[in-house]
C-alpha cells in the first residue's frame, strides 16, 4: 500500500511501512489521474483564491473567508449561511443507474455540521440527511463511495463525536458500519475530551484496504474492507493536512507535463498557526522563534503547542497579569522541536517559566493557576 501524506509543509511517501521524505509542500487531493498540490518552490498557480480552501472537488471549490462560499473555477456560486466542511460532485452510482435523479452525476453533495444535503447544478435542493437523525452531534465529512471501490453508493460519515464513522444507506439512512476511537480500542493515552476537540478526519479506500486519517492526532489506521484493523501508521510527529493515494514512481512529484497546481496561502494547519500567533502578538505577548531564545534572559516564557487544550487560557492570565505588574511575556510553539523539548524537559503543555537573570525562577506545567502565578511574579 502506498500513500501521500501531507504534513507540517512537507510531502512523504509512505510504502512498504517506511516513510520517505519527497519535497516541500502540500497537496490536498486526487483529481482524476491528476494530483492537485501545492509546490512551494516548483510550483505555478492557475487558480488563487483570498480565503482558506476548506474542500474541493473537480472544478468546484468551498472557500472561508468571512463567510463558507461555493466558488465553481473562478465563478461564485453561492455563500452559504451555515458551516460547510466538504463537497463532492456526483459521478454515476447505482441510485442514478436505477432512475433516482436526487443522485444524479454532476449534483453536488455538501457537508455542515448539522447536515448533508445534495444540489442539482442550479443549486436546488434534492436530498438531506441531519445529523440528528442520525443520532450524532456534529458532521465534520461526508461522501458517497463511488463505483468500484468497495461499499460503493455508501454516504461515508465522519462525526466529531468521539471521530465516529459511518457508512449509511443514503435511502433508508440505516448505518452498514459504525466505528469510533473507543470499538478502534488504539488511541493510548487519549482522554475522552481531548478526543472530542479533534476537528479532523479522512477515510479513504486504497486497493482493499479502508484508511482512517485522525489528521490532528496524526495518526493513521488502516483496515480491511470489512473495517478489521490490520496496521497503525504513526510516524509523524506533526498533524497531517491530507492522504491520498500515491501514484507510480515518486520521481513524477517533478514532472510539470501533467499535474496542476493551486496556490492555497499556505496549508491549512499554516493558514490557522498564523491567525493564531497574530492573535497572541495582539495580547502583549511575542511569539518567539528558536533564534530568539539566545538572547533572552528575563521574562516569561510560555511554551505550547499547535494542539494545546489550555495554551490559550495561559495567555489571557498573562495578559492579565500585565496589568498587576511590569514584565516581558513570550510565546513559543514548540510543536516540531523535538530536540529543545528534550533538552528543557518540556513534557506537558503550556510550560509556563520565570526567567531571571537568564535562569529560570519558577515553572508552571499544564493549566495555569492565575493566583500562584501572581504570587511567584511578585517574589521576582
Amino acid at each position: 500500500m502506498r500513500l501521500l501524506i501531507s504534513s507540517g509543509n512537507q510531502i512523504y511517501e509512505y510504502n512498504d511501512k517506511k516513510l520517505n521524505k519527497l519535497n516541500k509542500g502540500c497537496f490536498w487531493k486526487k483529481s482524476g489521474e491528476e494530483y492537485i498540490y501545492k509546490d512551494t518552490y516548483y510550483g505555478k498557480e492557475d487558480i488563487t483564491f483570498k480565503g482558506n480552501i476548506i474542500d474541493f472537488s473537480e472544478d468546484y471549490f468551498i472557500i472561508k473567508t468571512r463567510f463558507f462560499q461555493m466558488y465553481k473555477g473562478e465563478n461564485l456560486m453561492r455563500t452559504f449561511k451555515f458551516d460547510v466542511n466538504s463537497i463532492q460532485v456526483l459521478k454515476e452510482n447505482i441510485y442514478s443507474k436505477q432512475g433516482d435523479m436526487r443522485f444524479a452525476p454532476g449534483n453536488v453533495l455538501i457537508g455542515s455540521s448539522e447536515f448533508v444535503a445534495i444540489y442539482d447544478e442550479s443549486l436546488n435542493p434534492l436530498y438531506e440527511v441531519t445529523a440528528l437523525e442520525l443520532g450524532i452531534n456534529e458532521i465534520i465529512g461526508a461522501h458517497i463511495i463511488e463505483e468500484g471501490e468497495k461499499g460503493a453508493g455508501h454516504l461515508r460519515i465522519i462525526s466529531k463525536d468521539n471521530l465516529t464513522i459511518l457508512e449509511i444507506n443514503p435511502i433508508t439512512k440505516v448505518p452498514y458500519y459504525t466505528i469510533n476511537f473507543k470499538t478502534m480500542g488504539l488511541i493510548e493515552g487519549i482522554n475522552d475530551y481531548a478526543f472530542n476537540v479533534k476537528n479532523r478526519a479522512q477515510v479513504l479506500n486504497v486497493e482493499d484496504k479502508i484508511v482512517v486519517v485522525l489528521n490532528d492526532v496524526g495518526t493513521i489506521l488502516v483496515y480491511d474492507e470489512y473495517y478489521k484493523f490490520v496496521e497503525k501508521i504513526e510516524l509523524l510527529k506533526t498533524p497531517i493536512d491530507y492522504v491520498t493515494t500515491c501514484f507510480d514512481g515518486a520521481e513524477k512529484i517533478e514532472e510539470d507535463t501533467y499535474r496542476q497546481y493551486i496556490d492555497m496561502y499556505g496549508s491549512r494547519m499554516e493558514h490557522e498557526n498564523m491567525r493564531r500567533m497574530d492573535k497572541i502578538n495582539k495580547t502583549g505577548t511575542s511569539v518567539l522563534n528558536m533564534d530568539d531564545l539566545v538572547e533572552l534572559t528575563d521574562g516569561v516564557i510560555i511554551y505550547g503547542s499547535r494542539d494545546c487544550v489550555h495554551c490559550e487560557g495561559a495567555i489571557d492570565m498573562v495578559s492579565d497579569a500585565h496589568k498587576e505588574f511590569d514584565f516581558k511575556s513570550y510565546y513559543m510553539d514548540l510543536s516540531d522541536e523535538e530536540m529543545y523539548r528534550k533538552e528543557k524537559d518540556i513534557k506537558s503543555y503550556p510550560t509556563t517559566v520565570i526567567l531571571k537573570d537568564g535562569e529560570e525562577r519558577h515553572r508552571f506545567v499544564g493549566k495555569l493557576n492565575y493566583e500562584d502565578f501572581l504570587e511567584k511574579l511578585e517574589e521576582e
